[in-house]
């Protein structure tokens, strides 16, 4: 729409119906802006303050450069659309490398109790003085404090920000 000539406004009112619903509304409350003499560049920085994500204050900022100083808006969008593509699809691609290291530090964790259950099911006399013991009660705690931290620092390890 910006391409056959519709300022942005116009465009927004014309493809509203096309956007999913949650940004629907979010686009119907930057055009009602709009009509209460907002512009449109500050109709935009409200939205990125409601919402407050990167994406958006992105747009934003490509949206107060264009309205301000000009230029081809819908090439610039265009370009903006293809820049957080790739970044979604970076995050995803980040997200399915580091799945790994995530199931690794679930399993670690969970393998001692499940080894400890399994080993005194079998054997009660050789084990169950852990669970009857003050000493075994100890090393039980000492045990999930131990697999506590591992736990949190194979996360934060594998937790990587974009």
């Amino acid at each position: 729409s910006l391409t056959a000539g519709l300022t942005l406004p116009q465009a927004l009112m014309r493809n509203l119906e096309h956007l999913p619903p949650e940004l629907q509304g979010e686009m119907a409350r930057v055009l009602y802006d709009i009509r209460l003499g907002y512009s449109v560049a500050d109709a935009f920085a409200n939205l990125a303050a409601r919402l407050g994500t990167r994406d958006v204050k992105m747009i934003s900022i490509a949206s107060r450069i264009g309205v301000e100083h000009g230029g081809n808006m819908a090439e610039s969008y265009r370009l903006l659309s293809g820049m957080l593509r790739e970044a979604i699809g970076f995050e995803m691609e980040l997200k399915a490398m580091t799945t790994e290291g995530r199931m690794q530090a679930l399993v670690m964790s969970c393998l001692p109790f499940a080894l400890l259950l399994l080993l005194s099911l079998i054997s009660w006399d050789m084990f169950g003085t852990i669970f009857t013991t003050v000493a075994g009660l100890g090393v039980l705690l000492g045990l999930c404090c131990m697999l506590g931290i591992a736990y949190l620092w194979i996360r934060k390890i594998v937790d990587i920000e974009v």
